[in-house]
């Protein structure tokens, strides 16, 4: 998740498309799901299974003794980012995946509560690479809707492929452990874009869905100030955003 999982709500452009993008898909799946619950397409002890890594990271969290050290450090990268942003200039951030994970859990949660739906929680990242080497963002999240309470998780490969032109590959879309309907997923997506203002278009790359997102010139805007995002970098380690902030 990233729109990669992921991104800033505190009034920071650059996370804030992010956390739209992750919104308007898990907006997508959490409706798909409901159709799926009521048409009785999935089975339902493989809807309720946990992904082993949402499991994985939601105990280590909770035997973490660094939580709120790691949101302390994502605050500060957030305020230093937003003050670079209110300037004309280059800006950037890089966050870790404990950074991003534990500050969802203690800013976004619990200190800013309705800021998320409220039928979708503990949105969680791992930042990991496919079996080709290949960086991704495994994003999983508990949505509680009718019919059904359980995690959704998907695989995301998010590639800037020019200034504010991003590309969004989508892999392992599952419900519990059970494939979702890529076809319906899609429709879903495309009728939630309007409501999140995303402008874009469904490509494919080895069989797998590529949402192709482009803001025109000015869209992106910190304040009266259009903003550019001229890098995005995923590692296995931390995620990197950098870019302008332009007259």
């Amino acid at each position: 998740m990233l729109k990669f999982a992921f991104l800033a709500i505190l009034g920071i452009a650059v996370i804030t498309l992010m956390w739209r993008l992750l919104k308007w898909i898990l907006a997508a799946i959490g409706t798909l799901v409901v159709l799926l619950v009521v048409l009785g397409v999935c089975l339902w002890f493989g809807i309720q299974a946990e992904p082993a890594f949402y499991k994985a990271l939601m105990k280590e969290e909770a035997e973490c003794k660094f939580v709120e050290t790691d949101s302390g450090l994502m605050n500060g990268k957030v305020a230093q980012c937003n003050r670079e942003m209110n300037r004309k200039g280059e800006w950037s951030i890089a966050f870790t995946q404990n950074e991003l994970n534990h500050w969802m859990s203690t800013e976004i949660y619990k200190k800013r509560p309705g800021t998320i739906s409220r039928r979708v929680r503990d949105v969680r990242c791992q930042f990991d690479k496919d079996p080709s080497g290949k960086n991704i963002v495994r994003v999983g999240a508990k949505v509680n809707v009718e019919r059904f309470k359980g995690v959704v998780s998907v695989d995301v490969i998010p590639t800037l492929k020019s200034p504010n032109v991003l590309d969004i590959e989508l892999r392992r879309i599952r419900v519990g452990s059970v494939p979702l309907p890529r076809r319906l997923l899609l429709s879903l997506l495309e009728e939630k874009a309007e409501e999140f203002a995303i402008p874009f278009e469904v490509q494919y790359s080895h069989g797998n869905p590529v949402l192709h997102v482009a803001f025109s010139e000015g869209e992106l805007r910190r304040g009266y100030h259009p903003l550019v995002i001229k890098k995005l970098e995923v590692g296995n380690k931390q995620i990197s955003v950098s870019g302008d902030t332009v007259e």
